[in-house]
């Protein structure tokens, strides 16, 4: 609830509003709740980042949402080398 919630600022702090929608995303997950995909929330504030800020700066926050969705999402999940 915390990430649509927080796109009512994403025109005035869209990367705050972009961390915290993928920091409770990322929060859901390694909780343990199954979820497949990003949700839309923190798609928007991403597309809301690449609209106000510069390029470097989408791009550099558009590998931390993924590098900390896949990251949650293997950790949550319980994947671990060993069960390989």
């Amino acid at each position: 609830m915390i990430g649509p919630l927080c796109l009512i600022w994403r025109r005035t702090a869209p990367v705050v509003v972009l961390a915290a929608g993928a920091g409770s995303f990322c929060a859901y997950q390694l909780a343990g709740f199954p979820h497949t995909a990003v949700p839309f929330s923190v798609l928007i504030a991403l597309y809301t980042v690449a609209c106000h800020r510069g390029a470097v700066v989408a791009a550099v926050s558009a590998a931390a949402v993924a590098v900390c969705a896949i990251g949650s999402g293997v950790l949550g999940s319980g994947w671990s080398a060993e069960s390989f």
